[in-house]
């Protein structure tokens, strides 16, 4: 089954709270009615399940977005090197001197979808070589 998107989980979730059954909500807004059930009882999604093992806090992921989103309107997409830079100083501002991942920036952009207007850059920038 392709991957369920969280609107949908929260519009069946919304439409059980309202009366729909847990089955005919789940076919409705095709979600898995396990998952559905599973969230109903209050289980964490991975994500947020996830969050407390990455590196840097949710604010500091926003923060970081939002310098990734307005270098890239305001002059170019950073390179990744410049964004594991940018992490690196926030992470060492809040006390943890310890080194990223290899694919931490991999990982990051994957994880912060909101960050899709300096994503097309930040690719054509890997495919040419520069960044790193």
């Amino acid at each position: 089954m392709p991957k369920t998107d969280e609107d949908s989980i929260q519009n069946a979730i919304q439409s059980v709270r309202s009366g729909v059954s847990v089955s005919k909500s789940a076919s409705q807004w095709r979600v898995p009615r396990s998952t559905l059930r599973h969230r109903l009882k209050g289980t964490m999604t991975h994500a947020a399940a996830a969050e407390s093992q990455q590196r840097l806090s949710r604010r500091l992921e926003l923060q970081l977005g939002g310098w990734i989103t307005t270098t890239a309107v305001i002059s170019e997409a950073p390179t990744h090197k410049q964004i594991r830079d940018v992490a690196i100083q926030l992470l060492a501002h809040e006390g943890d001197p310890r080194p990223l991942g290899k694919n931490w920036v991999a990982t990051f952009l994957r994880r912060n979808p909101h960050i899709k207007i300096a994503q097309g850059m930040l690719d054509d920038y890997s495919k040419h070589g520069v960044a790193n």
